[in-house]
């Protein structure tokens, strides 16, 4: 449940932090009954399962039932609008949604934790910052996601984090940076999406997997992209090194103005750039073969673009909706061309066929069809597109 709080309601949740600060000054713990706990394996600590109380400021005690209390279950403080808590130090596993739709302003995790489990502090959205101990090894798919005050992820020194789970800063609106320690292995490629101010993310140095450059995340070698900030923006040009421009790789970065292609890659992937509405410009080297599906889809934006003579195939719905081009010209050499690839084009936009003589020669090669039923079906190349073909092949 998503709680954003009016300017009238501010006081009252300042007042609670208040009481809340004076309550675990006073070193008291929740009552062992205000929790539901379940042995863990081999018995000798425990989880909580829930969360019983109705305290807004929760201290959790460090022993229940006289075992360590060493994680916090999936949901166990799910919604609970809790203004404070306090993790003891025995808690080595934060579960999935155990925090998720409070609306504490900061929390503390201890330094044994490993592990932050999927949605764990999803729609926190009073949290402004959070430490994250050297311990933590993972972090789970959308563990932040909707924290739309946290502005600061601090990874505290000798972070043994590895991995960073799919969306796990999505939504995060008000994070500007970010450093990924030394030793992560695996990021996902949308770990940062929906956090659209991020325009910096900086790998540590020593890291031997990943390196970043200008807000991109890529493999050490620079070769592929990893990942990219969700506020990029403006001129960007790729390094030298890189040779392929992953599926999804720019999708929706609304900010992106143009992009410079380096010599070497050959394919653009399915949904590349989906999205850039800003994108006014970008220029594709003669080693490009290949366009994915939906690669340019929805850049309203974009004003110029050449296809290589190189490219033998282009995806389905690969520039739908790109009509802010005047034309384009499709080389000879083209073996195939997606479905609706130019679907919403209109009569002021003009596509050029320089490989085939006539509307029927391009349609036995790349296929069209239309279908009458109950309704009328078009699927082909051109379906849906409204714009002036010239035929100018032999």
């Amino acid at each position: 449940m998503k709680k954003i709080f009016k300017r009238g309601e501010q006081g009252a949740v300042a007042i609670l932090l208040l009481l809340a600060l004076a309550f675990t000054a006073c070193g008291g713990y929740d009552k062992e009954t205000n929790f539901k706990v379940s042995p863990l394996a081999g018995g000798k600590s425990v989880e909580i399962t829930k969360y019983t109380g109705s305290n807004l400021a929760v201290k959790i005690p460090p022993r229940i039932q006289k075992m360590p209390v060493t994680k916090i279950g999936d949901s166990a403080f799910y919604d609970k609008e809790l203004v404070s808590v306090t993790i003891p130090k025995s808690v080595t596993v934060i579960g999935d949604s155990a925090f998720s739709g409070n609306s504490f302003p900061s929390i503390t995790l201890p330094k044994g934790v490993t592990e932050i489990g999927y949605r764990a502090f999803d729609d926190c959205e009073n949290l402004t910052s959070i430490t994250l101990p050297a311990s933590v090894t993972s972090i789970g798919n959308n563990a932040f996601d909707g924290c739309t005050s946290l502005a600061t992820v601090t990874f505290a020194a000798g972070s043994k984090l590895e991995t960073i789970g799919d969306e796990a800063f999505d939504g995060c609106e008000n994070l500007t940076s970010i450093t990924i320690p030394a030793g992560v292995t695996s990021i996902s490629k949308n770990a940062f999406y929906g956090a659209k101010n991020l325009s910096n993310i900086t790998v540590d140095g020593n890291n031997p997997n990943y390196a970043s450059e200008g807000g991109i995340v890529y493999n050490k070698a620079k070769t592929e992209i990893v990942a990219v900030s969700q506020g990029i923006n403006g001129a960007v040009t790729l390094p030298a090194s890189v040779t392929s421009i992953g599926n999804s790789a720019f999708s929706g970065r609304t900010s992106l103005t143009s992009i410079t292609i380096p010599e070497g890659v050959t394919s653009i992937g399915g949904q590349a750039f989906y999205g850039c509405t800003s994108l006014a410009s970008i220029t594709l080297p003669a080693s490009v073969t290949s366009i994915g599906n939906s690669a340019f889809s929805g850049c309203t934006g974009l004003t110029s673009i050449t296809i290589p003579e190189g490219v033998t195939s282009i995806g389905e719905q690969a520039f739908y909706g790109c009509t802010g081009l005047t034309s384009i010209t499709i080389p000879a050499g083209l073996a195939k061309i997606g479905n609706g690839a130019f679907a919403g084009w209109t009569e002021a936009q003009t596509i050029n066929i320089a490989g085939h003589p006539s509307q029927s020669a391009a349609d036995r090669a790349w296929g069209y069809s239309v279908t009458y039923s109950w309704q009328i079906s078009v699927t082909g190349w051109r379906a849906y597109c409204n714009a002036k073909i010239n035929y100018q092949g032999n």
